[in-house]
């Protein structure tokens, strides 16, 4: 079992592309949806959560960046 440092248990993991989010009780997936710009697309009915945000590098996001994506929604990665 790997022991996990204190800042990896204090600070959530950022999400990459293709990872699949909880929101409330809906699955979300992270896609990148046009050059440098991702979103939170609902896998059930295809609607973006929100509009596309422009980011650096789409699979190495920053903490701002995904907060930009994600709001003050609380959120957990799904494990599938």
């Amino acid at each position: 079992m790997r022991n996990h440092s204190k800042k990896e248990l204090l600070e959530p993991k950022i999400p990459a592309i293709g990872d699949k989010l909880r929101i409330g009780g809906r699955i979300y997936i992270l896609a990148e949806v046009d050059r440098q710009k991702v979103a939170l697309i609902n896998l059930v009915t295809g609607c973006r959560w929100r509009n596309p945000v422009c980011v650096g590098d789409p699979y190495h996001m920053t903490p701002q960046e995904f907060k930009r994506v994600i709001g003050d929604s609380e959120w957990r990665i799904e494990e599938c």
